[in-house]
Protein backbone atom coordinates (compact mmCIF):
# COMPACT_ATOMS: atom_id res chain seq x y z
CA UNK A 1 0.00 0.00 0.00
CA UNK A 2 3.03 2.54 0.58
CA UNK A 3 4.11 4.35 -2.20
CA UNK A 4 7.10 2.96 -3.38
CA UNK A 5 9.88 3.69 -5.45
CA UNK A 6 12.49 0.40 -5.95
CA UNK A 7 16.16 1.42 -5.86
CA UNK A 8 18.50 -1.00 -7.10
CA UNK A 9 21.96 -1.15 -5.88
CA UNK A 10 24.91 -2.53 -7.61
CA UNK A 11 25.95 -6.13 -6.02
CA UNK A 12 30.15 -5.15 -5.54
CA UNK A 13 32.29 -5.27 -2.45
CA UNK A 14 31.82 -1.95 -1.39
CA UNK A 15 28.16 -2.42 0.20
CA UNK A 16 29.94 -5.19 2.29
CA UNK A 17 31.86 -2.23 3.39
CA UNK A 18 29.30 -0.50 4.03
CA UNK A 19 27.20 -3.30 6.00
CA UNK A 20 29.90 -3.80 8.13
CA UNK A 21 30.27 -0.27 9.07
CA UNK A 22 27.17 -0.07 10.91
CA UNK A 23 27.92 -0.17 14.31
CA UNK A 24 25.86 -2.97 16.24
CA UNK A 25 25.40 -1.35 19.72
CA UNK A 26 22.16 0.02 20.26
CA UNK A 27 20.81 3.59 19.98
CA UNK A 28 20.10 6.02 22.36
CA UNK A 29 16.25 6.03 20.46
CA UNK A 30 16.68 2.04 21.22
CA UNK A 31 17.00 3.04 24.93
CA UNK A 32 14.03 5.46 25.22
CA UNK A 33 12.37 2.70 22.85
CA UNK A 34 12.16 0.75 26.40
CA UNK A 35 11.08 3.25 28.47
CA UNK A 36 8.36 4.23 26.04
CA UNK A 37 7.17 0.69 25.97
CA UNK A 38 7.26 0.80 29.74
CA UNK A 39 5.04 3.91 29.91
CA UNK A 40 2.53 2.29 27.45
CA UNK A 41 2.33 -1.03 29.58
CA UNK A 42 1.46 0.62 33.06
CA UNK A 43 -0.90 3.37 30.94
CA UNK A 44 -2.36 0.14 29.04
CA UNK A 45 -3.12 -0.54 33.04
CA UNK A 46 -4.00 2.21 34.36
CA UNK A 47 -4.59 5.23 31.65
CA UNK A 48 -3.36 8.10 31.69
CA UNK A 49 -5.39 10.76 32.43
CA UNK A 50 -5.05 14.37 30.71
CA UNK A 51 -6.31 17.62 29.53
CA UNK A 52 -9.93 16.78 28.17
CA UNK A 53 -10.22 17.71 24.51
CA UNK A 54 -13.08 18.33 22.52
CA UNK A 55 -13.61 16.25 19.64
CA UNK A 56 -11.74 16.62 16.10
CA UNK A 57 -13.47 18.51 13.39
CA UNK A 58 -12.69 18.33 9.84
CA UNK A 59 -10.71 21.88 10.60
CA UNK A 60 -8.07 20.15 12.50
CA UNK A 61 -7.70 17.34 10.07
CA UNK A 62 -4.81 18.97 8.55
CA UNK A 63 -2.76 19.30 12.21
CA UNK A 64 -3.80 16.05 13.10
CA UNK A 65 -2.86 13.81 9.99
CA UNK A 66 0.70 13.39 9.05
CA UNK A 67 2.71 12.98 6.17
CA UNK A 68 5.68 10.72 6.10
CA UNK A 69 8.11 9.92 3.49
CA UNK A 70 11.50 9.24 2.17
CA UNK A 71 13.19 8.09 -0.49
CA UNK A 72 11.78 5.00 -0.27
CA UNK A 73 8.71 6.11 -0.49
CA UNK A 74 5.56 7.59 1.23
CA UNK A 75 2.85 7.05 3.51
CA UNK A 76 0.16 8.62 6.19
CA UNK A 77 0.16 8.60 10.03
CA UNK A 78 -2.04 10.36 12.81
CA UNK A 79 -2.31 11.60 16.08
CA UNK A 80 -3.63 9.57 18.54
CA UNK A 81 -4.29 8.84 22.22
CA UNK A 82 -3.63 5.68 23.38
CA UNK A 83 -4.36 4.52 26.44
CA UNK A 84 -4.34 8.17 27.01
CA UNK A 85 -0.67 8.28 26.06
CA UNK A 86 -0.24 10.75 22.66
CA UNK A 87 1.82 9.29 19.89
CA UNK A 88 1.81 9.07 16.37
CA UNK A 89 0.42 5.63 14.55
CA UNK A 90 1.54 4.37 11.15
CA UNK A 91 2.16 1.22 9.59
CA UNK A 92 4.69 -0.66 10.14
CA UNK A 93 5.49 -1.35 6.27
CA UNK A 94 5.63 2.66 6.51
CA UNK A 95 8.21 3.25 9.30
CA UNK A 96 9.94 0.46 9.11
CA UNK A 97 11.20 0.73 5.95
CA UNK A 98 11.81 4.18 5.45
CA UNK A 99 15.19 5.06 6.21
CA UNK A 100 15.28 8.56 8.19
CA UNK A 101 11.92 9.12 7.19
CA UNK A 102 10.44 12.79 7.73
CA UNK A 103 6.92 13.15 9.50
CA UNK A 104 5.18 16.54 8.87
CA UNK A 105 1.31 17.64 9.56
CA UNK A 106 -0.41 19.65 6.86
CA UNK A 107 0.77 23.02 9.08
CA UNK A 108 4.26 22.21 8.04
CA UNK A 109 5.18 21.19 11.68
CA UNK A 110 8.05 18.92 11.42
CA UNK A 111 8.21 16.01 14.21
CA UNK A 112 11.35 14.34 15.53
CA UNK A 113 10.68 11.23 16.69
CA UNK A 114 11.76 10.05 20.00
CA UNK A 115 10.64 6.09 20.16
CA UNK A 116 8.74 4.19 18.34
CA UNK A 117 7.79 0.33 18.71
CA UNK A 118 6.59 -2.28 16.31
CA UNK A 119 3.90 -4.79 16.71
CA UNK A 120 5.02 -8.73 16.30
CA UNK A 121 1.31 -9.33 15.08
CA UNK A 122 -0.27 -6.50 12.96
CA UNK A 123 1.21 -3.75 10.85
CA UNK A 124 1.35 -0.99 13.09
CA UNK A 125 3.70 1.24 14.74
CA UNK A 126 3.73 3.52 17.38
CA UNK A 127 6.09 6.72 17.23
CA UNK A 128 6.67 8.79 20.24
CA UNK A 129 7.57 12.52 19.93
CA UNK A 130 6.67 15.95 21.56
CA UNK A 131 3.35 17.23 19.91
CA UNK A 132 2.24 20.90 20.13
CA UNK A 133 -0.07 21.25 22.83
CA UNK A 134 -2.56 22.92 19.73
CA UNK A 135 -2.98 19.89 18.41
CA UNK A 136 -5.83 17.96 18.38
CA UNK A 137 -5.85 14.01 18.97
CA UNK A 138 -8.46 11.40 17.41
CA UNK A 139 -9.73 9.04 20.26
CA UNK A 140 -9.94 5.59 19.84
CA UNK A 141 -14.25 4.39 19.36
CA UNK A 142 -15.09 1.85 21.57
CA UNK A 143 -17.05 -1.04 21.38
CA UNK A 144 -15.84 -1.46 17.85
CA UNK A 145 -17.06 -5.15 17.75
CA UNK A 146 -20.67 -4.07 18.34
CA UNK A 147 -20.65 -1.22 15.27
CA UNK A 148 -23.47 -1.79 12.71
CA UNK A 149 -22.16 -2.59 9.21
CA UNK A 150 -22.41 0.03 6.48
CA UNK A 151 -22.11 2.78 9.01
CA UNK A 152 -19.99 5.72 7.58
CA UNK A 153 -15.86 4.72 7.86
CA UNK A 154 -13.75 7.66 6.26
CA UNK A 155 -10.03 7.50 5.23
CA UNK A 156 -7.97 10.74 5.61
CA UNK A 157 -4.10 10.55 4.35
CA UNK A 158 -1.73 11.05 1.51
CA UNK A 159 -3.10 9.61 -1.58
CA UNK A 160 -0.20 8.42 -4.08
CA UNK A 161 2.03 10.46 -1.90
CA UNK A 162 0.92 13.73 -3.58
CA UNK A 163 1.80 15.14 -0.42
CA UNK A 164 -1.82 16.51 0.21
CA UNK A 165 -3.77 15.32 2.97
CA UNK A 166 -7.22 14.20 1.15
CA UNK A 167 -10.32 12.08 2.46
CA UNK A 168 -11.77 9.18 0.93
CA UNK A 169 -15.29 8.55 1.77
CA UNK A 170 -16.75 4.98 2.20
CA UNK A 171 -18.38 2.47 4.89
CA UNK A 172 -17.80 -0.36 7.23
CA UNK A 173 -18.28 -3.58 5.51
CA UNK A 174 -17.05 -5.66 8.15
CA UNK A 175 -15.21 -6.81 11.00
CA UNK A 176 -12.16 -9.01 12.33
CA UNK A 177 -10.44 -9.38 15.12
CA UNK A 178 -7.31 -7.34 13.75
CA UNK A 179 -8.75 -5.87 10.62
CA UNK A 180 -11.74 -4.48 9.22
CA UNK A 181 -13.08 -4.16 5.57
CA UNK A 182 -13.83 -0.80 4.63
CA UNK A 183 -15.62 0.59 0.98
CA UNK A 184 -13.26 3.88 0.88
CA UNK A 185 -10.88 3.97 -2.34
CA UNK A 186 -7.63 4.03 -0.36
CA UNK A 187 -4.57 3.87 -2.75
CA UNK A 188 -0.32 3.57 -2.00
CA UNK A 189 0.06 6.59 0.13
CA UNK A 190 -2.64 6.42 2.37
CA UNK A 191 -1.02 3.50 4.36
CA UNK A 192 -1.01 4.31 8.03
CA UNK A 193 -4.07 6.74 7.55
CA UNK A 194 -6.55 7.20 9.91
CA UNK A 195 -10.30 5.37 9.23
CA UNK A 196 -12.59 7.46 11.40
CA UNK A 197 -16.55 6.43 11.73
CA UNK A 198 -19.23 9.52 11.94
CA UNK A 199 -18.11 10.95 15.25
CA UNK A 200 -14.29 11.23 13.79
CA UNK A 201 -13.31 8.37 16.04
CA UNK A 202 -10.65 6.17 15.24
CA UNK A 203 -11.47 2.44 14.06
CA UNK A 204 -8.73 1.30 11.63
CA UNK A 205 -5.49 2.10 10.18
CA UNK A 206 -5.68 2.19 6.64
CA UNK A 207 -3.45 -1.03 5.38
CA UNK A 208 -3.47 -2.64 2.07
CA UNK A 209 -5.67 -3.24 -0.76
CA UNK A 210 -6.42 -7.05 -1.97
CA UNK A 211 -7.52 -7.90 -5.63
CA UNK A 212 -9.50 -10.48 -6.44
CA UNK A 213 -9.17 -12.62 -9.76
CA UNK A 214 -12.12 -15.13 -10.45
CA UNK A 215 -12.45 -17.55 -13.52
CA UNK A 216 -15.91 -17.02 -15.39
CA UNK A 217 -19.26 -16.61 -12.99
CA UNK A 218 -17.35 -17.20 -9.86
CA UNK A 219 -17.89 -13.53 -8.61
CA UNK A 220 -20.83 -12.59 -10.65
CA UNK A 221 -23.89 -11.56 -8.81
CA UNK A 222 -21.84 -10.52 -5.59
CA UNK A 223 -20.37 -6.95 -4.20
CA UNK A 224 -16.97 -8.76 -5.04
CA UNK A 225 -17.49 -8.89 -8.52
CA UNK A 226 -19.75 -5.77 -8.76
CA UNK A 227 -16.41 -3.24 -9.89
CA UNK A 228 -14.54 -5.49 -11.78
CA UNK A 229 -11.50 -4.53 -14.00
CA UNK A 230 -10.29 -5.42 -18.00
CA UNK A 231 -8.69 -8.57 -16.16
CA UNK A 232 -11.95 -9.42 -13.92
CA UNK A 233 -9.85 -8.53 -10.44
CA UNK A 234 -11.97 -6.92 -8.12
CA UNK A 235 -10.65 -4.88 -4.90
CA UNK A 236 -11.03 -5.14 -1.48
CA UNK A 237 -9.45 -2.59 1.50
CA UNK A 238 -8.74 -3.21 4.62
CA UNK A 239 -7.91 -1.59 7.85
CA UNK A 240 -6.06 -2.33 11.10
CA UNK A 241 -8.10 -2.12 14.13
CA UNK A 242 -6.02 -0.32 17.45
CA UNK A 243 -9.12 -0.40 19.73
CA UNK A 244 -7.65 -4.28 20.95
CA UNK A 245 -3.93 -3.78 20.75
CA UNK A 246 -1.52 -4.87 23.94
CA UNK A 247 1.75 -3.35 24.93
CA UNK A 248 3.61 -6.37 25.02
CA UNK A 249 3.12 -7.28 21.18
CA UNK A 250 5.19 -4.36 20.52
CA UNK A 251 9.06 -4.76 19.72
CA UNK A 252 11.43 -1.44 20.43
CA UNK A 253 12.37 -0.08 16.68
CA UNK A 254 16.06 0.87 16.47
CA UNK A 255 17.10 3.27 13.50
CA UNK A 256 20.92 1.67 13.71
CA UNK A 257 19.68 -1.60 13.29
CA UNK A 258 17.20 -1.04 10.80
CA UNK A 259 19.48 0.41 8.31
CA UNK A 260 21.14 -2.35 8.71
CA UNK A 261 18.27 -4.61 7.99
CA UNK A 262 17.27 -2.32 5.26
CA UNK A 263 20.79 -2.88 3.19
CA UNK A 264 20.31 -6.65 3.68
CA UNK A 265 17.11 -6.89 2.67
CA UNK A 266 18.22 -4.57 -0.26
CA UNK A 267 21.03 -6.35 -1.54
CA UNK A 268 19.37 -9.83 -1.41
CA UNK A 269 16.15 -8.27 -2.98
CA UNK A 270 18.56 -6.76 -6.26
CA UNK A 271 21.07 -10.19 -6.10
CA UNK A 272 17.04 -11.78 -6.65
CA UNK A 273 15.76 -9.44 -9.30
CA UNK A 274 19.00 -9.76 -11.29
CA UNK A 275 19.09 -13.80 -11.30
CA UNK A 276 15.54 -13.88 -12.42
CA UNK A 277 16.52 -11.53 -15.30
CA UNK A 278 19.28 -14.38 -15.83
CA UNK A 279 16.99 -16.93 -15.77
CA UNK A 280 15.12 -15.13 -18.60
CA UNK A 281 18.24 -15.06 -20.96
CA UNK A 282 19.95 -17.68 -20.37
CA UNK A 283 19.83 -21.92 -20.32
CA UNK A 284 21.93 -24.61 -19.37
CA UNK A 285 25.88 -23.61 -18.04
CA UNK A 286 25.36 -20.34 -18.95
CA UNK A 287 22.61 -20.37 -16.11
CA UNK A 288 25.20 -21.85 -13.51
CA UNK A 289 27.70 -19.18 -14.45
CA UNK A 290 24.81 -16.51 -13.80
CA UNK A 291 24.09 -17.80 -10.47
CA UNK A 292 27.69 -18.07 -9.38
CA UNK A 293 27.96 -14.45 -10.17
CA UNK A 294 25.65 -13.06 -8.61
CA UNK A 295 25.16 -14.80 -5.79
CA UNK A 296 29.15 -15.44 -4.77
CA UNK A 297 29.06 -12.40 -1.91
CA UNK A 298 25.52 -13.53 0.21
CA UNK A 299 27.23 -16.19 2.37
CA UNK A 300 27.24 -13.32 5.23
CA UNK A 301 23.32 -13.07 4.42
CA UNK A 302 22.64 -16.62 4.97
CA UNK A 303 21.95 -16.49 8.53
CA UNK A 304 21.33 -12.89 9.28
CA UNK A 305 17.89 -12.03 11.51
CA UNK A 306 16.30 -8.71 11.38
CA UNK A 307 16.24 -6.29 14.36
CA UNK A 308 12.22 -6.74 14.57
CA UNK A 309 10.52 -9.35 13.07
CA UNK A 310 8.34 -7.15 10.50
CA UNK A 311 11.78 -6.81 8.80
CA UNK A 312 13.00 -9.98 9.54
CA UNK A 313 10.12 -11.59 7.81
CA UNK A 314 11.11 -9.25 4.74
CA UNK A 315 14.40 -10.81 4.59
CA UNK A 316 13.70 -14.31 5.18
CA UNK A 317 11.39 -14.36 2.18
CA UNK A 318 14.46 -13.06 0.01
CA UNK A 319 16.84 -15.42 1.72
CA UNK A 320 14.16 -18.90 0.68
CA UNK A 321 14.04 -17.39 -2.96
CA UNK A 322 17.94 -18.01 -2.68
CA UNK A 323 17.59 -21.03 -1.45
CA UNK A 324 14.94 -22.26 -3.97
CA UNK A 325 17.58 -20.85 -6.76
CA UNK A 326 20.83 -22.52 -4.86
CA UNK A 327 18.55 -26.28 -4.58
CA UNK A 328 17.70 -25.88 -8.25
CA UNK A 329 20.81 -25.50 -9.38
CA UNK A 330 22.39 -27.25 -6.94
CA UNK A 331 25.30 -25.01 -6.29
CA UNK A 332 26.08 -23.70 -2.89
CA UNK A 333 26.09 -19.83 -1.47
CA UNK A 334 29.35 -19.29 -0.29
CA UNK A 335 32.16 -16.15 -0.82
CA UNK A 336 35.61 -17.48 -0.30
CA UNK A 337 38.26 -15.64 1.63
CA UNK A 338 40.87 -13.08 0.05
CA UNK A 339 43.52 -16.18 0.52
CA UNK A 340 41.39 -18.61 -0.63
CA UNK A 341 41.01 -16.65 -3.93
CA UNK A 342 44.34 -16.12 -4.54
CA UNK A 343 44.39 -19.98 -3.99
CA UNK A 344 41.74 -20.11 -6.68
CA UNK A 345 43.95 -17.92 -9.51
CA UNK A 346 46.96 -19.65 -8.91
CA UNK A 347 45.57 -22.68 -9.81
CA UNK A 348 43.51 -21.86 -12.57
CA UNK A 349 46.89 -20.32 -13.77
CA UNK A 350 48.74 -23.39 -13.41
CA UNK A 351 46.20 -25.89 -14.94
CA UNK A 352 45.74 -23.22 -18.01
CA UNK A 353 49.26 -23.57 -19.02
CA UNK A 354 47.70 -27.11 -20.27
CA UNK A 355 45.35 -25.70 -22.47
CA UNK A 356 45.10 -26.71 -25.89
CA UNK A 357 42.64 -24.31 -28.17
CA UNK A 358 43.03 -26.96 -31.53
CA UNK A 359 42.70 -30.81 -31.23
CA UNK A 360 41.87 -33.39 -33.67
CA UNK A 361 38.42 -35.03 -33.19
CA UNK A 362 38.92 -38.44 -31.48
CA UNK A 363 35.89 -39.89 -33.62
CA UNK A 364 36.68 -39.28 -37.15
CA UNK A 365 40.30 -38.88 -35.97
CA UNK A 366 40.64 -35.57 -37.77
CA UNK A 367 39.32 -36.68 -41.08
CA UNK A 368 36.25 -34.69 -41.02
CA UNK A 369 33.61 -37.98 -42.25
CA UNK A 370 33.16 -41.27 -41.28
CA UNK A 371 32.45 -44.47 -43.80
CA UNK A 372 29.07 -44.83 -44.26
CA UNK A 373 28.62 -48.93 -42.42
CA UNK A 374 24.60 -49.07 -42.64
CA UNK A 375 25.12 -51.48 -45.57
CA UNK A 376 26.28 -55.01 -45.28
CA UNK A 377 27.13 -55.81 -48.68
CA UNK A 378 30.42 -53.76 -49.25
CA UNK A 379 29.11 -50.73 -51.39
CA UNK A 380 28.75 -47.62 -49.88
CA UNK A 381 26.35 -44.66 -50.52
CA UNK A 382 26.04 -40.83 -50.09
CA UNK A 383 24.72 -39.83 -46.47
CA UNK A 384 25.10 -36.27 -46.61
CA UNK A 385 26.86 -36.00 -50.29
CA UNK A 386 27.51 -37.77 -53.20
CA UNK A 387 30.72 -39.26 -51.92
CA UNK A 388 31.13 -42.56 -49.98
CA UNK A 389 31.59 -41.36 -47.06
CA UNK A 390 28.95 -39.48 -44.50
CA UNK A 391 29.84 -35.96 -42.33
CA UNK A 392 31.04 -36.87 -38.67
CA UNK A 393 28.49 -35.50 -36.49
CA UNK A 394 30.78 -34.80 -34.03
CA UNK A 395 32.63 -32.07 -34.83
CA UNK A 396 30.08 -31.65 -37.90
CA UNK A 397 32.65 -32.25 -40.44
CA UNK A 398 35.76 -30.15 -39.25
CA UNK A 399 38.24 -32.44 -37.90
CA UNK A 400 38.87 -30.09 -35.21
CA UNK A 401 37.48 -28.53 -32.67
CA UNK A 402 38.31 -25.19 -32.08
CA UNK A 403 37.45 -24.57 -28.37
CA UNK A 404 39.07 -24.31 -24.71
CA UNK A 405 40.47 -27.63 -23.79
CA UNK A 406 42.81 -28.83 -20.92
CA UNK A 407 44.69 -32.29 -20.84
CA UNK A 408 44.46 -34.24 -18.09
CA UNK A 409 47.22 -33.86 -16.05
CA UNK A 410 48.55 -37.37 -14.93
CA UNK A 411 49.74 -35.83 -11.49
CA UNK A 412 47.24 -33.10 -9.90
CA UNK A 413 48.94 -29.61 -8.47
CA UNK A 414 46.20 -29.46 -6.54
CA UNK A 415 46.49 -29.76 -2.48
CA UNK A 416 43.60 -28.74 -1.16
CA UNK A 417 42.55 -29.23 2.64
CA UNK A 418 39.51 -32.10 3.39
CA UNK A 419 35.97 -30.96 5.25
CA UNK A 420 36.06 -31.94 8.52
CA UNK A 421 32.77 -34.06 6.78
CA UNK A 422 32.16 -36.88 5.27
CA UNK A 423 29.10 -38.20 2.84
CA UNK A 424 29.25 -41.72 2.05
CA UNK A 425 32.61 -42.45 3.66
CA UNK A 426 34.48 -39.78 1.37
CA UNK A 427 35.06 -35.69 1.81
CA UNK A 428 34.63 -33.30 -0.78
CA UNK A 429 38.73 -32.87 -2.16
CA UNK A 430 40.27 -36.55 -1.74
CA UNK A 431 41.90 -37.60 -5.30
CA UNK A 432 39.98 -39.72 -7.99
CA UNK A 433 41.30 -42.69 -7.02
CA UNK A 434 40.52 -42.61 -3.58
CA UNK A 435 37.25 -41.54 -4.27
CA UNK A 436 36.41 -44.05 -6.59
CA UNK A 437 38.32 -47.01 -4.22
CA UNK A 438 35.72 -45.70 -1.06
CA UNK A 439 32.68 -45.84 -3.26
CA UNK A 440 33.14 -48.97 -4.13
CA UNK A 441 33.36 -48.17 -7.77
CA UNK A 442 33.74 -51.30 -10.39
CA UNK A 443 36.28 -51.15 -12.95
CA UNK A 444 33.30 -51.03 -15.45
CA UNK A 445 32.93 -47.21 -14.32
CA UNK A 446 33.78 -45.08 -17.22
CA UNK A 447 34.43 -41.46 -16.53
CA UNK A 448 32.53 -38.74 -19.06
CA UNK A 449 35.73 -36.63 -20.05
CA UNK A 450 34.29 -32.67 -20.42
CA UNK A 451 37.49 -30.51 -22.01
CA UNK A 452 39.85 -32.35 -20.45
CA UNK A 453 39.19 -30.17 -16.88
CA UNK A 454 36.54 -32.09 -15.85
CA UNK A 455 35.77 -36.36 -15.24
CA UNK A 456 32.93 -37.14 -14.37
CA UNK A 457 31.19 -40.93 -13.34
CA UNK A 458 27.35 -41.54 -12.57
CA UNK A 459 27.44 -44.69 -10.37
CA UNK A 460 24.33 -46.75 -9.63
CA UNK A 461 22.93 -46.97 -5.98
CA UNK A 462 25.59 -46.03 -3.37
CA UNK A 463 27.14 -48.60 -1.03
CA UNK A 464 26.20 -46.19 2.52
CA UNK A 465 22.42 -45.59 1.76
CA UNK A 466 20.57 -48.27 0.03
CA UNK A 467 17.74 -46.25 -0.47
CA UNK A 468 20.03 -44.60 -3.37
CA UNK A 469 19.41 -44.67 -7.03
CA UNK A 470 22.52 -43.19 -8.43
CA UNK A 471 25.53 -41.60 -6.99
CA UNK A 472 26.92 -38.74 -9.18
CA UNK A 473 30.49 -37.25 -9.54
CA UNK A 474 32.39 -34.44 -10.19
CA UNK A 475 35.99 -34.19 -10.37
CA UNK A 476 38.18 -30.95 -11.12
CA UNK A 477 41.42 -31.43 -12.36
CA UNK A 478 41.53 -35.31 -10.50
CA UNK A 479 39.90 -33.88 -7.05
CA UNK A 480 36.23 -34.92 -6.01
CA UNK A 481 34.64 -31.36 -6.28
CA UNK A 482 30.66 -32.36 -5.71
CA UNK A 483 29.32 -36.22 -5.03
CA UNK A 484 25.74 -35.55 -5.53
CA UNK A 485 23.33 -38.98 -4.28
CA UNK A 486 20.10 -39.36 -5.42
CA UNK A 487 17.06 -40.37 -3.71
CA UNK A 488 13.32 -41.12 -4.84
CA UNK A 489 10.69 -38.42 -4.04
CA UNK A 490 8.68 -39.28 -0.03
CA UNK A 491 8.13 -37.41 2.95
CA UNK A 492 9.56 -40.12 5.32
CA UNK A 493 12.82 -40.27 3.78
CA UNK A 494 13.52 -36.59 3.67
CA UNK A 495 12.34 -36.66 7.45
CA UNK A 496 15.06 -39.50 8.10
CA UNK A 497 17.68 -38.39 5.79
CA UNK A 498 17.56 -34.86 7.53
CA UNK A 499 17.49 -36.28 11.37
CA UNK A 500 19.95 -38.22 10.12
CA UNK A 501 22.13 -34.84 9.20
CA UNK A 502 20.76 -33.25 11.81
CA UNK A 503 22.64 -36.16 14.36
CA UNK A 504 25.96 -36.18 12.89
CA UNK A 505 26.69 -32.71 12.15
CA UNK A 506 24.54 -30.63 14.51
CA UNK A 507 22.32 -27.86 13.99
CA UNK A 508 22.07 -27.00 9.95
CA UNK A 509 23.02 -23.47 9.05
CA UNK A 510 19.79 -23.32 6.86
CA UNK A 511 16.89 -24.90 7.04
CA UNK A 512 13.76 -24.13 5.13
CA UNK A 513 11.33 -26.72 5.41
CA UNK A 514 8.25 -25.78 3.29
CA UNK A 515 6.36 -29.01 3.76
CA UNK A 516 5.47 -31.47 1.79
CA UNK A 517 7.68 -32.65 -0.59
CA UNK A 518 9.70 -29.21 -0.98
CA UNK A 519 12.99 -28.35 1.32
CA UNK A 520 16.24 -27.28 1.47
CA UNK A 521 18.54 -27.70 4.38
CA UNK A 522 22.50 -26.32 4.78
CA UNK A 523 25.38 -27.28 6.61
CA UNK A 524 28.35 -24.90 6.39
CA UNK A 525 31.93 -25.29 6.82
CA UNK A 526 34.83 -23.58 6.57
CA UNK A 527 36.07 -25.93 3.44
CA UNK A 528 32.43 -27.40 2.45
CA UNK A 529 29.03 -27.79 2.31
CA UNK A 530 26.45 -30.17 2.83
CA UNK A 531 22.82 -29.95 0.96
CA UNK A 532 20.24 -31.68 1.33
CA UNK A 533 16.90 -31.18 -0.92
CA UNK A 534 13.61 -31.83 -1.34
CA UNK A 535 12.05 -31.60 -4.20
CA UNK A 536 8.30 -33.38 -6.39
CA UNK A 537 11.08 -35.12 -8.44
CA UNK A 538 13.20 -36.70 -5.64
CA UNK A 539 15.85 -35.88 -3.25
CA UNK A 540 19.39 -34.89 -3.29
CA UNK A 541 21.94 -35.11 -0.93
CA UNK A 542 25.45 -32.96 -2.06
CA UNK A 543 28.54 -32.30 -0.60
CA UNK A 544 30.63 -29.73 -2.51
CA UNK A 545 33.91 -28.20 -1.58
CA UNK A 546 33.70 -24.16 -1.97
CA UNK A 547 37.15 -23.97 -3.17
CA UNK A 548 37.05 -26.77 -6.21
CA UNK A 549 33.66 -25.66 -6.73
CA UNK A 550 35.09 -22.19 -7.12
CA UNK A 551 37.35 -23.53 -9.88
CA UNK A 552 35.01 -25.29 -11.21
CA UNK A 553 32.77 -22.60 -12.16
CA UNK A 554 35.94 -20.33 -13.14
CA UNK A 555 36.48 -23.26 -15.35
CA UNK A 556 33.01 -22.92 -16.62
CA UNK A 557 32.91 -19.29 -17.20
CA UNK A 558 36.14 -19.59 -19.09
CA UNK A 559 34.71 -22.44 -21.16
CA UNK A 560 31.71 -20.03 -22.12
CA UNK A 561 28.90 -22.13 -23.71
CA UNK A 562 31.97 -24.36 -25.53
CA UNK A 563 32.11 -28.09 -24.14
CA UNK A 564 33.59 -30.55 -25.63
CA UNK A 565 33.54 -34.68 -24.41
CA UNK A 566 35.45 -36.79 -26.00
CA UNK A 567 34.14 -39.57 -24.65
CA UNK A 568 30.20 -39.88 -24.32
CA UNK A 569 27.80 -42.04 -22.21
CA UNK A 570 25.40 -44.53 -23.98
CA UNK A 571 23.05 -41.67 -25.02
CA UNK A 572 25.67 -39.00 -26.66
CA UNK A 573 24.67 -36.85 -23.92
CA UNK A 574 25.67 -34.89 -20.97
CA UNK A 575 23.45 -35.07 -18.01
CA UNK A 576 22.48 -32.20 -16.32
CA UNK A 577 23.37 -34.22 -12.77
CA UNK A 578 27.01 -34.62 -13.62
CA UNK A 579 27.46 -31.03 -13.10
CA UNK A 580 25.29 -29.63 -10.83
Amino acid sequence: MRYHRLVFCTLTASFLLIWQSVASEASPMAEAGRLFKERLTAAAVTPETGTATAPITPQDIPGSVVLIGSSDGRGSGFLCRLWGVPVIVTNAHVYARMYQSTIEDGRQYRYTPKAALISRKRDLALIEADIPTDRRLFEIAENLATTPLKTPANAYGDSLGARVITVLNGQLLGIGPDEIEISAGIVPGNSGGPVVNQKMEIIGVATYLKLLSADANMLEGTRFGAHTTQNNSGVRRFAIRIDNLDPQEFEIFDPVQQQKDLNVFQYLTTANANFRRAIKNEKGMALWIAFHRVYRRVNPFWNYQGSILYLNKLIVQEQRLMATASSLLNLPLHMLTPQENRMVNHLFQQISRYRRDNFRCNVCNGRGELPDTRLQDGRTYSYQSDNSRKICPECSGLGQANVPYYNIMRTSPISVRYPKFRIASVAPGVDQATTLKLLQAGDDAAPLNVNGIFQLYTLPGNHAYYQATNTYLTFVARRLSAINIQFPAGQSLWEELKQDLIQKFGKPTVDFDYGTLLGYVVFEYPEGVIMLTNEDRGIRLTARHYLLTELEMRFLENLGKKLFIPQKNNSGKLERNFFM
